[in-house]
């Protein structure tokens, strides 16, 4: 794979590598450095003009014209999505964890991820496709939850620690699929992505120098694709969008200078540049009452979101358990609370809508019980059956009981 031709802009100074720390320090030291304002920048936004936006603007432009699929733009799919709402509750994070113990696939469970190799972009993403698959899972017979190896489409870049941008990202996810994390056999490769730990070093240290194996990206390709329209940039700018986006089941990857400020909803900070998912929002009754007994009033229109810190439990943002409804389900670690005026305000740049639509983890068919073999001399148990004949437009349904044979 060629070498990203922006990458040399991109300085050493613009990586770090916290493997080696403990988790419990992590949170701290991941919050630290991105307080610097004019230090690390993790999901490289910046002023026009310096290195960052180039990087970010060449990003744009692949997404808009070399990946697949017509519906590029939030307003290209809106009109065709339902506005079904029920009764206005969409955070639909409680999902990942039944799937999850359903399935029994992945070692650390949802929205565990810690970003410890510093690449916000796809630690983010990691958790956005967990709920995009949780939810087809929970709506498809003909599916079952899955997992990801992190880093996967970082890999695809074909060189290594810099420039990860939004837009990157979401035309490598058009362009390679995604990839589930468990031991796989694929054409005669045997893979165990189902040890995180492994997976991360491998694909983020290993394959993003030379890009994903062509044997591996061909069948991700093959069999878990995005459809046309799952992945696009919102230029969504009102209420009524974010309404729309998150009632069909989509999330928001967005890209910002801002954060969370403290355990109470609605307090914001700015920081370097971070890349993190809005998971769902509520705007039922029942909810904005929830808040306002707590003291956190929203405007009318307005809804409180929910979004993901990569920083696991113990960062000073993460969202109080009292602002945290009982009907919403666990808490992810990381979770935190904002206003849907200030997600169309703080974090709308370069932000990406992502639809539950793809290809999912096909559910393993049973096989069928075998038949009974009749023993000698053994009675056996009676078959039943059902007979249905349809005779000039009407159906007659006979229901046979044979007797037991000796």
């Amino acid at each position: 794979m060629t070498r990203h031709p922006l990458a040399h802009l991109i300085p050493d100074s613009n990586a770090f590598d916290l493997r080696a720390m403990p988790y419990d320090r992590m949170a701290g030291a991941l919050e630290s450095l991105y307080s610097n304002h004019d230090g690390f920048v993790g999901c490289f936004l910046a002023d026009e003009g310096d290195w960052q936006a180039r990087i970010d603007e060449y990003d744009v432009a692949e997404f808009r014209y070399d990946t697949p699929g017509s519906k590029k733009r939030w307003s290209d799919v809106h009109d065709t999505l339902s506005t079904y709402e029920a009764d206005g509750c969409h955070v639909n994070t409680s999902i990942v964890f039944d799937q999850w113990k359903r399935s029994g696939r992945g070692k650390f469970g949802p929205f565990a991820i810690y970003q410890n190799f510093g690449i916000c972009v796809d630690a983010s993403l990691l958790e956005l496709m967990a709920l995009a698959l949780a939810r087809r899972a929970a709506e498809s017979p003909n599916e079952e939850f899955a997992y990801l190896p992190a880093f996967y489409l970082y890999a695809a870049r074909g060189y290594c620690s810099h420039g990860w941008t939004m837009s990157a990202c979401a035309s490598r996810a058009m362009q390679y699929g995604w990839c589930p994390a468990m031991q796989l056999d694929v054409n005669g490769h045997s893979l165990d992505f189902d040890d995180e730990d492994d997976s991360e070093y491998t694909v983020a240290r290993d394959w993003c120098r030379s890009g994903i194996p062509a044997w591996l990206a061909d069948w991700t390709k093959s069999n878990f694709a995005w459809h046309d329209g799952a992945i696009t940039e919102f230029d969504g700018t009102d209420l009524a969008a974010l309404q729309r986006l998150f009632a069909n089941g989509g999330q928001l990857h967005h890209g910002s200078n801002y954060t969370s400020a403290s355990g109470k909803p609605n307090n914001l900070r700015r920081i370097g540049g971070h890349a993190q998912t809005a998971f769902g929002a509520d705007w039922s009754d029942k909810t904005l009452a929830f808040f306002s007994d707590r003291g956190v009033r929203y405007d009318k229109g307005d809804f409180p979101v929910v979004n993901h810190q990569t920083w696991g439990a113990g960062w000073s943002g993460e969202v109080d358990d009292e602002y945290w409804p009982s009907w919403w389900g666990p808490k992810p670690q990381g979770a935190w609370v904002c206003s849907g005026k200030q997600i169309l305000e703080y974090f709308n740049s370069r932000a990406f809508a992502y639809l539950p639509l793809l290809d999912g983890w096909k559910a393993e068919t049973p096989e069928p019980a075998p038949l009974p073999v009749p023993t000698p001399g053994v009675a056996q148990p009676p078959l039943t059956g059902t007979l249905s004949i349809t005779v000039d437009g009407k159906t007659f349904e006979y229901v046979a009981v044979p007797k037991p044979r000796l």
